[in-house]
């Protein structure tokens, strides 16, 4: 555990065990996961991306992943929000399964970078979270 945490903040319960936890301080979950050789979820919350440049969101890993399959939601300053899943690949390609929009988000637009994946959105979202819904190893 990096930061405070307590153990009992959601969605990890203070009876869970193999949990690694990166803590914002303030006692609330950044970054999470459960250990079992591989990764079988993660969740990275990334604060206030700008609209006009691309910034990196989530990097693949770890363990030479080389693809995953991700969930990213977000909302702006007026509520407006989005959930897209997308299939993330180091070979350069960040490929939008299927999205979902709620009031007037603004268009995203995905990249890889190596092996990060950046967005960049047409208008400036308060939130970005991103879910690892499945690691896919070499």
């Amino acid at each position: 555990i990096l930061g405070r945490y307590t153990g009992s903040a959601a969605p990890i319960s203070a009876t869970g065990s193999n949990y690694i936890v990166l803590s914002d301080g303030d006692g609330n979950p950044y970054i999470y996961g459960q250990w079992a050789g591989s990764p079988v979820f993660v969740q990275h919350a990334v604060s206030n991306i700008t609209s006009g440049s691309a910034q990196t969101i989530f990097v693949l890993g770890p363990g030479g992943s080389n693809s995953a399959l991700v969930l990213v939601t977000g909302r702006d300053a007026s509520f407006n929000w989005f959930n897209d899943i997308l299939n993330v690949m180091q070979s350069n390609s960040a490929q939008t399964i299927s999205t979902q929009n709620g009031g007037s988000p603004g268009s995203r637009t995905y990249s890889m970078s190596s092996t990060a994946l950046q967005l960049n959105p047409s208008a400036t979202q308060v939130i970005v979270r991103v879910v690892v819904l499945q690691n896919v190893n070499a």
